[in-house]
């Protein structure tokens, strides 16, 4: 990380810090900072359920209801934010989706006869809009560093959405609280609405401010100028280098002529690459190597990751007797370990597996497995010791939130910008993430219907032991589909399977 004198004087414009650097730490800042802004509207729903429950009598399946608006409707604006950011521009797409994932949560807080329908109508406009920027922001990141330290950028940058995750819960549950303390301590309905106005009006500021960033900075000009170098051009999945003989398709597309109709100003292609809409996406899916399985695999990591997230505190209190407080703060040792994770994934592909990313999601997979069996044996199995038990809690959460971590973050980054690199079909970086991102999210909207299936009577034991086993058996799967990453050279090379030649030749 550098340090915050070389930052002050990256913003300054000093001499001892070049053009190329300040705009990498300026895109990278308004990258990071705007999707924690995206964050802060996406947790004030999962605070205020029970109060807008008892305020409006929605029952149980209602607020499921409106979650799975949510979802749904978050994996259509993956796709759609994808295909966007390729077709209009970065800038346009951020501004267009933050602005309405803003203007969204601000009018859900403040409807003035609220119903079901209405607010699972309001909250899925939210969802559509939320999807949109995170492909985006990952084409902005992979533009602006390249192949070489993309994994790391990754990895820090995806810190953003798990603070962003935390403190949107923290300030929806402050707004909540000072509500109600205004009160006297009353029981007030309606104290739902004052969980959704600080992050709608935080994420309206973020958004000009991004945008203001990305026009300032995001300028393909500015990569093919003889006074910057260019960012490397993504690799293929390992770090083996093709020959050069070999066709790789750039993720950047330098040209000087920003306004000619071909590339846009904050590096959308305005013009038309064959079809559009669902058939295009089809188009990519068939033309790009691996990107399904890539997608299958992510699905289960999305699977498995939300299932945790969703249900880690109530399997707390229901299984195992902890009280409501002692459950969140456990359950955030997951939260904890997956920052960890996402950034130790990054440093790990550039530093332990020279770039080999799939081998890096492979044995952290098959770590989370293992970790997920283990507490699978827990939950049955515990320390005779409160004391033990606690601890040995925290330390498989950690693990297993750290170890899952890594696989979401890059699965759904630079391996997806690898997967664009081996396409053919041109200037669809950001539409590939979107596509994976998509596909892995409706993993998530699985997670309620798939967990319920299993968990009949939440205070069995059994049954949640029986629940983290099926976990470990969809990791074990999801590295199944990816198994190829962990063959060394060698063992590639001999390969009888053509697509294992073709992925690593």
């Amino acid at each position: 990380m550098m340090s915050q004198t070389t930052i002050c004087a990256a913003m300054r414009g000093d001499g001892g810090v070049d053009k190329a650097r300040r705009r990498r730490i300026m895109l990278f800042f308004a990258c990071w900072i705007g999707y924690l802004a995206v964050y802060l509207c996406r947790k004030p729903f999962a605070v205020a359920k029970a109060n807008l429950a008892a305020s409006l009598e929605i029952s149980s399946p209602g607020l499921s209801f409106i979650d799975t608006a949510f979802l749904a409707s978050y994996s259509i604006g993956a796709f759609v934010g994808g295909r966007l950011g390729d077709k209009i521009g970065v800038r346009r797409t951020l501004v267009f989706s933050m602005g309405i994932s803003a203007l969204s949560t601000y009018i859900f807080a403040l409807v003035p006869s609220p119903s079901l329908p209405l607010l699972a109508i309001i909250w899925a406009v939210n969802g559509l809009a939320q999807g949109c920027p995170y492909p985006v922001f990952l084409k902005v990141l992979s533009d602006t560093f390249g192949d070489e330290n993309l994994s790391m950028t990754a990895g820090l940058w995806s810190t953003s959405s798990y603070l962003g995750g935390a403190m949107g819960n923290a300030i929806a549950s402050a707004m909540m609280n000072h509500r109600m303390a205004m009160s006297g301590g009353k029981t007030v309905e309606n104290v739902w609405r004052a969980a959704f106005v600080p992050g709608s009006m935080v994420l309206m500021c973020t958004t000009a401010f991004v945008a203001r960033i990305i026009h300032l900075y995001y300028d393909k000009k500015d990569f093919s100028s003889a006074s910057l170098p260019a960012p490397t051009t993504a690799r293929p999945y390992s770090a083996v280098k093709r020959k050069t003989s070999d066709s790789i398709v750039p993720v950047l597309s330098l040209s000087d002529d920003v306004d000619s109709g071909t590339v846009c100003d904050d590096g959308g292609s305005t013009g038309a690459t064959g079809d559009g809409g669902v058939v295009l996406i089809i188009n990519i899916i068939r033309n790009t190597p691996y990107l399904l399985s890539i997608s299958a695999s992510y699905f289960l990591v999305k699977l498995v990751r939300y299932s945790l997230l969703m249900w880690l505190p109530f399997m707390l209190t229901q299984a195992k007797g902890l009280s409501t407080n002692s459950a969140g703060a456990l359950s955030s040792c997951f939260e904890m370990g997956s920052m960890i994770g996402s950034i130790f994934a990054g440093w790990a592909c550039d530093h332990l597996a020279s770039g080999r990313r799939l081998l890096v999601v492979w044995c952290m997979l098959l770590g989370t497995a293992f970790a997920t069996l283990y507490y699978a044996r827990l939950d049955l199995y515990p320390p005779t010791s409160p004391e033990s038990c606690v601890f040995y809690e925290i330390v498989v959460l950690i693990i297993m939130g750290a170890a899952i971590a890594g696989p979401d973050t890059l699965l759904s980054g630079p391996i997806a910008q690898d997967c664009a690199s081996n396409s053919s079909e041109k200037n669809c970086s950001s539409t590939i993430v979107g596509i994976v991102d998509g596909l892995g999210s409706i993993g998530a909207i699985f997670q309620g219907p798939y967990t319920a299936a299993i968990i009949k009577n939440s205070e069995m034991t059994q049954q949640w032991s029986n629940l983290h086993v099926s976990f470990a058996l969809c990791l074990f799967l999801a590295a199944l589909l990816l198994s190829s990453g962990a063959l060394p050279d060698e063992a590639r090379r001999k390969s009888s399977h053509h697509w294992v030649k073709a992925l690593y030749s």
